[in-house]
């Protein structure tokens, strides 16, 4: 399961509610929710449509950076084992930078533990 799926589907979790309930609050449509919701491929081809990635913020009430760095590290070529895909980082907020910042120190990402890792 990809970090897109993954996210949106914590999201549910974290707040009790139905893929119905995202329906209601971000006016995307079922069928979308429920295609995000049964991606069983383990990566995206493509970013989703930026139209989606609003509504699904809009809906789980979180900024659409948050939602674009899960779908982004979904993508193709993307690997945590191995070298990400390289994307012009100005593009990408402060909050969404340090957000995926704090989940790597919480989370204890092996990558810290490579030869090759950044020093902190």
């Amino acid at each position: 399961m990809h970090e897109y799926r993954r996210f949106v589907q914590a999201e549910l979790d974290a707040r009790g509610w139905t893929p119905a309930d995202l329906v209601h609050r971000s006016g995307l449509s079922r069928q979308l929710v429920w295609k995000i919701l049964h991606d069983d491929r383990p990566t995206l081809g493509q970013m989703p449509d930026e139209s989606t990635l609003e509504g699904i913020a809009n809906g789980f009430g979180v900024s659409v950076e948050r939602v674009r760095v899960a779908a982004a590290r979904s993508l193709r070529g993307y690997e945590d084992d191995d070298t990400p895909l390289i994307t012009d980082l100005r593009e990408v907020s402060t909050d969404a930078l340090l957000h995926e910042i704090r989940r790597r120190v919480a989370g204890g990402d092996e990558w810290r533990d490579r030869e090759d890792a950044p020093p902190l």
